[in-house]
């Protein structure tokens, strides 16, 4: 979704923290399954947040070297 227009930031940053409570939740998740099978749930989803956490910052560094 692009939004060019500067009055729609509040719906950009709306769009944006939903985007990232659902892709932590699913890390958190699939984290805990691959932690399950070794026996740690709790430590796999406390590791998945790492990549995660690596993968927004990542995200939205790159993000500021768009403008013009």
């Amino acid at each position: 979704m692009t939004l060019l227009r500067p009055s729609e930031w509040l719906l950009r940053l709306a769009c944006g923290a939903i985007w990232y409570a659902l892709s932590l939740a699913l890390c958190v998740e699939i984290g805990a399954l691959a932690g399950w099978m070794f026996g740690a749930a709790t430590l796999g989803a406390k590791l998945a947040v790492l990549p995660h956490g690596l993968f927004w910052l990542w995200l939205l560094a790159g993000d500021g070297r768009r403008g013009g």
